[in-house]
């Protein structure tokens, strides 16, 4: 058996957004695939791309004056004056919680324990991040490891596409198209539920398409986790400085079993590798 990883569709895009990934300023990128955007399909199919530049830009255009002559391909023009055109702006800027748990460095191991020495059942993990206007798009996932440091089977790799693991235990959320949130995406983990033959939840994130699209981590600042108890309360953070600025995958943190008592690592490794041979590190197979 294999994880099928599904293709991501991409929102929307304005016209500068295409010249600037499709036309001259940036030749170097490969570039992606649109989707459910709102270039016409036989413009992506062109393999002229400054053609697609030149058609989104005519199009978002305001008409000329009518001046009496026709021009050849001209848009009628209405007597009304055109209304300005919206144009899509970054995505807004999230609204950080302020840091309020234990500071954690790398390598650092805390023990999951509340106030009074009281062991937290029920924990979110967060992860957020900032871009340096790269536009790459980061996942959280998590990969559920047995004794031999591999997942018990491919099912026990949550992520955006498998979103729950088979004993329920670890669920992804993405608050990507949620900006009123602090994180860009979190686990709920409940620690009684995991399944006994499951030692090691690694907290990873990766970059989409990382390959194809020339990205990495050299593009990415100001990368966190954060463990929350179940009633929202920040208990710890850990702040992912000098990462690997070639590195494609990142393995955060993990919570591991140690006589019987789960623990947190703040690990902070980077890999260059792209998300099939990463996963393959932990035994998940991609199709």
């Amino acid at each position: 058996m294999s994880v099928d990883v599904p293709k991501k569709l991409i929102p929307p895009v304005d016209s500068s957004t295409v010249r600037q990934v499709y036309g001259r300023e940036n030749p170097d990128i490969i570039k992606p695939v649109l989707s459910r955007g709102n270039i016409s399909q036989s413009a992506l199919n062109s393999k002229n791309a400054d053609m697609v530049s030149r058609s989104v830009q005519r199009r978002t255009t305001y008409p000329e004056q009518n001046t009496g002559s026709v021009q050849r391909n001209a848009v009628p023009v209405q007597n009304h004056v055109a209304e300005p055109v919206q144009r899509r702006t970054s995505a807004p800027k999230r609204r950080r919680a302020a840091a309020s748990g234990q500071a954690l460095i790398r390598g650092q191991k805390w023990t999951v324990t509340g106030n009074g020495g009281n062991t937290i059942h029920k924990m979110r993990v967060c992860v957020g991040w900032e871009q340096n206007r790269s536009g790459c798009e980061l996942d959280m996932s998590a990969f559920m490891l047995a004794q031999n440091e591999k997942v018990l089977s491919d099912d026990w790799f949550v992520f955006y596409g498998q979103e729950q693991s088979p004993d329920g235990s670890v669920k992804y959320c993405s608050n990507s198209d949620n900006f009123s949130l602090p994180d860009d995406a979190e686990l709920s983990v409940s620690l009684d539920d995991v399944y006994p033959s499951v030692q090691k939840i690694l907290v990873c994130v990766t970059i989409y398409e990382a390959s194809e699209r020339h990205h990495n981590f050299g593009m990415v600042r100001d990368l966190y986790a954060r463990i929350l108890d179940d009633n929202g309360r920040e208990l710890v953070r850990y702040c992912a400085d000098n990462l690997p600025p070639q590195a494609t995958a990142l393995v955060l943190g993990e919570l591991y079993r140690y006589n019987g008592v789960w623990k947190f690592n703040a690990v902070g490794s980077g890999y260059n590798r792209d998300l099939s041979e990463f996963c393959r590190i932990y035994g998940v197979e991609l199709e």
